[in-house]
């Protein structure tokens, strides 16, 4: 009992330190985009030069456009590049691309490996934070580690009545084009 405390105190504490990095790394794009602060920060890390002071900078940081947007629900129908999530009586469109990753939870992660995911996914938002501009659209499609494991899935693998949480980016359309997709196991089909 002691053991399964502290394996939920310890979990309790990864979600928030996750939360905690998922607050900052908005915080800081936002402050970044709609200030222009940080242009002297960003040149001090990439070697670019700095605009006088009081001078308008001709090309400021900005902040992601578009933060990825999560849908979930049961597989109502699977075509070749896309499927449907039934959402009550509406269905919701889901787009892939040859970049969507498609995974299934298994096991929780050691608390060791939850560590040293998010500290390597620390390392890298903390890269893309070098020039944000140029990597914008990695900073757009950032998802923290799971704290869980992975298998990845191909599309064929995925069948209607399986429940599924997608990550992505609204399209005009009115479906979403994927980043990422998690199979939450157990939930079979129907």
């Amino acid at each position: 009992m002691e053991n399964k405390d502290t394996l939920l105190r310890i979990l309790l504490l990864a979600v928030v330190l996750l939360i905690c990095g998922q607050a900052y790394t908005f915080f800081a794009l936002s402050k970044i985009g709609s200030t222009g602060a940080g242009n002297d920060a960003v040149a001090a890390t990439t070697g670019a030069p700095t605009a006088a002071p009081g001078a308008a900078s001709s090309t400021p940081p900005t902040a992601p456009a578009d933060i990825l947007q999560s849908v979930g629900g049961p597989i109502a129908s699977i075509a070749s590049n896309s499927f449907t999530i039934a959402q009550g009586s509406q269905t919701v469109t889901i787009q892939l691309s040859a970049q969507t990753s498609i995974v299934e939870e298994g096991a929780p992660k050691s608390a060791a490996q939850q560590a040293s995911d998010m500290q390597a996914f620390h390392a890298y938002t903390q890269q893309l934070m070098r020039d944000p501009q140029q990597n914008q659209g990695a900073l757009e499609n950032l998802i923290a580690p799971s704290a869980d494991q992975e298998t990845t899935l191909p599309l064929a693998d995925l069948s209607k009545g399986e429940q599924v949480e997608v990550f992505g980016d609204p399209q005009s359309d009115g479906s979403m084009l994927a980043v990422k997709i998690i199979v939450t196991p157990n939930q079979g089909t129907q």
